[in-house]
């Protein structure tokens, strides 16, 4: 008789399997290989000082303990923490780790919505954009202890929702905190699952197979036949694993990586896959099994939880787990210090050191990133700093690298003063400095273009002056016709396509955020406006972020404006879904988000 089930049993879950779970899922492994991670919701600047709710600019910087008392188990708190008291009456779902003094959204951010239709957005919430502000958002709706709308009376439940999407998106310090702050919850499939792909990434093998064994005998989910096959194949049950090959073939399931590697582990196949489009976690437990190596387009596919995986396991070429930490940093999986310790680990003999850029020009990618980023810090020269830094943010914004590799780069940008004959470095230096969230200097940097009169000057105050327009919230960059009227004309060897939308999408996101516009500013986009191709949400989600702000739901319009976003995030959006988001957040007084959710948008597609 098989140990595991082929799951035609159904569901027959157990009490002694709920409280062993709640044991499981809170397992320390959970936060294993965390690189300073925390609960924080909010970017921290780096002397550790909390600040109050902000989100960045550009790109989060490093992360470090906050200082507010942490939320401890609701079983252990003390007789005069009244927020305790009330929490003992609400659901299990409502308990977070924030609230309106950390960067909570508050205890009412669900009661006016529909318990079901959040259900249902939930698990779409996109955790691999890599935007700053977008993961900022999203961390801080997960987290928030909130009342719920409606009592729960199915699964998934709200928490087993949350817990999972912030494990997709990397944040298992954050995760584990959840769980270990949560009443003993039932056995979840859900949370069984963000238990078990954390097992396969940490190489506990044996736990995972624990908890297969469990869900594959009362759940019908490939997911779990899948896993069931592969523990076989650790036990060397061959019979077994073919069977369950024969009956997920049969099922008509195409996994062809999947397929691939079980067959290699009865000794069918071959010594390695040619491609893996969108690794999961069991997917790197069976090439670590198998000791092959990671296909090179795994890295574009995998999700934030495999990606800072990667960082740290062994059996990854030290190349494949510099470019792990650059994608994980940017999808807001690790903090940016796990990139510059990376970054400063590659070694490079001193000729290579000392012709930084040739060598990085001939072969962009991670190990020159890393090149640059010490070729910038070893030079006392600010010109040849600011060459080599314009070189890496460029070949960073050809990678969708900018927020990163800016952000890795800080101290080396902010070394660099806005002087004369330092113009043609101004719109670099300029867009930087609003991407690490210093508008003080990014406003030195458009002075400087302003002053100079050469072309590079003139080039770098038309670049600078949208993005300073957006960033300011104290108006102190003008915005009249004359001015409007220089910067248009100056962008006329564009495309008309390009140019209108350009000019539409600043004229847009200005009005979302409340700047007064001269009405003469809109007369020149209508002497050739043109369609574009730009991404545009389902019109359902449209519809229901307008429904949500107008009904004042808060935690469902900051979850719809994410959905909207959609998974490549504001450097994709149309000018009308910008619109949307911009003025929503808006809405609720969230205006610095607002802010630097339009400022993203710019800086990601203007270069």
């Amino acid at each position: 008789m098989s140990v595991f089930p082929n799951n035609r049993g159904g569901r027959s879950a157990t009490l002694a399997l709920a409280a062993g779970l709640a044991v499981a899922l809170a397992a320390p492994a959970l936060a294993q290989s965390e690189r300073g991670r925390v609960g924080a919701p909010i970017p921290l600047r780096p002397g550790g000082a909390v600040e109050a709710p902000k989100p960045p600019t550009g790109i989060t910087v490093e992360s470090s303990s906050p200082t507010q008392r942490p939320l401890t188990d609701p079983r252990a708190r003390g007789p005069g923490d009244i927020q305790i008291d009330r929490l003992r009456a609400l659901s299990p779902s409502a308990i977070g780790l924030l609230d309106d003094s950390n960067g909570g959204f508050g205890l009412r951010m669900w009661t006016a919505s529909d318990l079901s239709l959040i259900k249902r957005l939930l698990p779409q919430l996109p955790m691999r954009a890599k935007s700053p502000v977008m993961q900022s958002l999203a961390r801080r709706l997960l987290l928030t202890t909130a009342e719920l709308p409606q009592p729960e009376t199915d699964e998934p439940s709200l928490l087993a929702l949350r817990i999972e999407r912030l494990a997709a998106g990397g944040y298992l310090a954050d995760t584990n905190e959840l769980l270990k702050r949560t009443p003993v919850v039932a056995g979840e499939p859900v949370l069984i699952e963000t238990r078990v792909s954390t097992m396969w990434l940490a190489g506990e093998t044996a736990e995972a197979c624990g908890l297969t064994r469990n869900l594959v005998a009362r759940s019908a989910d490939p997911l779990w036949q899948k896993a069931a096959a592969f523990c076989f194949l650790l036990q060397g049950d061959r019979a077994e694993v073919e069977l369950y090959e024969q009956l997920l073939l049969e099922e008509g399931q195409r996994d062809p990586p999947f397929f691939a590697m079980l067959a290699a582990g009865l000794g069918r196949g071959g010594k390695s896959i040619a491609s893996l489009p969108t690794p999961t976690p069991l997917h790197v437990a069976m090439l670590r099994f198998l000791n092959w190596p990671l296909p090179e387009d795994a890295l574009q596919g995998a999700g934030p939880m495999v990606l800072r995986s990667l960082v740290d396991a062994n059996n990854v070429p030290p190349a494949v787990r510099l470019e792990a930490t650059e994608q994980a940093v940017a999808s807001g999986a690790l903090p940016v210090d796990s990139l510059r310790e990376m970054y400063a680990q590659v070694s490079f003999p001193e000729q290579t050191l000392n012709s930084a850029i040739a060598v990085a020009e001939k072969e962009p990618g991670a190990r020159s990133n890393a090149l640059l980023y010490q070729a910038a810090r070893r030079t006392g020269q600010p010109i040849e700093r600011a060459r080599i830094l314009q070189l890496a943010l460029a070949q960073a914004a050809a990678a969708g690298l900018h927020t990163a590799i800016t952000a890795a780069n800080a101290a080396t940008l902010k070394s660099i003063v806005p002087v004369p004959g330092l113009a043609w470095f101004a719109a670099d230096g300029g867009r930087a400095m609003l991407a690490l969230d210093d508008l003080e200097r990014a406003l030195e940097w458009l002075r400087l273009a302003y002053e100079d009169v050469t072309p590079e000057g003139q080039s770098a105050a038309t670049t600078l002056w949208p993005l300073l327009l957006v960033a300011d919230e104290r108006g102190r960059v003008p915005l009249d016709e004359a001015r409007f009227s220089d910067w248009w004309q100056a962008q006329a060897a564009l495309p008309k396509a390009e140019r209108s939308a350009r000019a539409g999408r600043l004229l847009i996101v200005l009005q979302a955020l409340g700047r007064p516009l001269p009405p003469a500013v809109w007369q020149p986009l209508f002497e050739a406006p043109e369609h574009t191709q730009e991404l545009t949400p389902p019109p359902v989600l449209v519809e229901g972020l307008r429904r949500a702000v107008d009904g004042l739901r808060l935690g469902e319009a900051v979850l719809l404006v994410l959905l909207n976003l959609g998974p490549t995030g504001p450097a994709t959006a149309s000018a009308a879904t910008l619109s949307e988001t911009v003025s929503a957040l808006m809405r609720f007084g969230l205006e610095r988000e607002a802010r630097a959710l339009a400022l993203e948008a710019m800086l990601n597609r203007e270069h």
